[in-house]
């Protein structure tokens, strides 16, 4: 089935002719998410920005775990066929080597004069380095490898936005390839799908792109250590879990959460943030402890204190008395 008569006529893009990859992260850490997995997300985003592109358009889909693969080459969005199928083939494995996502979005572009962008749907858990030399979840070490791929992209005029995807996503992964191409980091979810595709084909990626507004915001929390009643708590835990990251706060900003669905905690230090889920500290796993801990549960309660597990403390540099800021 041609993807043709999905492809919409919009007046603002006329002239504006884009090469666009959509490099998609496929890893066991995008296989889990609240309803939809993470990677479902990031297919039905990248199907519907592929909906709303221009007929004169061409588009190609990168996806990568520990390696990557083309699955798409540049196609004008007029020809392509099988879009459905392409996205069905794409499913989560592996370990995530961002890295390897870059290096192959390079090589499917072309040499033309039209606009270069590319998007990229991940949830910043990458743990891998390109030569598969090693990494974890929240070291820093990979971020450098990040900007030298992202500067190669920049110096054939592509510019990236990224897309934080899930609940628990890491953004400075992504706010490094944004920003050495002078693209956009989108922190939160994606509401108008048309502003972002208009934005790819403006010069600068300088129109406004909509992001929520936080509903609560939390200024100087201390960070207190994790609780060994959850899997991230425990000595065994590994970094690269295919279990969902998760905060521990007082009800009354899980309350919030539950209703927003998105939380950024912050290291005003040094300006690191990241996405998190967030789980009220009177949920019943936690009464064990509740009863050993009292004196960190009222400051919890109290919305004084936060319980972060190891990967983000790594990911934020966060040192033993650090506070957090954190944003529903």
């Amino acid at each position: 089935m041609s993807l043709m008569t999905n492809v919409r006529s919009n007046p603002v893009l006329d002239g504006k002719s884009m090469d666009l990859v959509i490099c998609i992260d496929r890893s066991e850490s995008m296989g889990y998410g609240h309803g939809q997995s993470k990677l479902t997300l990031a297919k039905d985003l990248a199907s519907e920005i592929i909906r709303n592109l221009s007929a004169q358009d061409t588009v190609a889909i990168v996806a990568f775990d520990n390696v990557a693969r083309i699955s798409l080459p540049l196609t004008p969005t007029s020809q392509l066929q099988n879009l459905e199928a392409i996205m069905s083939s794409i499913s989560e494995r592996g370990n995530t080597c961002l890295s390897s996502g870059l290096k192959t979005s390079l090589e499917a572009f072309k040499s033309t004069a039209r606009l270069k962008r590319a998007i990229i749907l991940s949830d910043g858990r990458t743990n891998l380095s390109f030569d598969g030399s090693g990494g974890f979840e929240g070291s820093t070490s990979l971020e450098l490898e990040l900007r030298e791929d992202s500067l190669n992209l920049e110096q054939i005029g592509v510019r990236a936005i990224t897309v934080a995807i899930g609940t628990d996503a890491f953004t400075l992964p992504l706010k490094v390839i944004s920003d050495a191409t002078k693209g956009r980091l989108i922190p939160t979810s994606v509401e108008k799908i048309q502003e972002l595709v208009t934005a790819l084909h403006s010069d600068t990626l300088s129109l406004p792109l909509s992001v929520k507004t936080p509903k609560l915001e939390k200024n100087e929390m201390d960070v207190a250590s994790f609780p060994s009643e959850l899997p991230a708590g425990q000595p065994t835990w590994s970094l690269e879990s295919i279990y969902e990251h998760v905060a521990i706060v007082s009800e009354e900003i899980a309350s919030v959460y539950s209703n927003v669905g998105e939380a950024l905690i912050i290291n005003s230090s040094n300006q690191r943030f990241a996405k998190t889920a967030l789980m009220s500290i009177e949920t019943e796993i936690l009464k064990t402890y509740r009863e050993r801990l009292p004196k960190t549960t009222r400051r919890v309660r109290a919305g004084e204190a936060i319980l972060l597990d190891k990967s983000y403390r790594l990911e934020l540099e966060l040192e033993e008395d650090s506070v957090v800021d954190i944003k529903v």
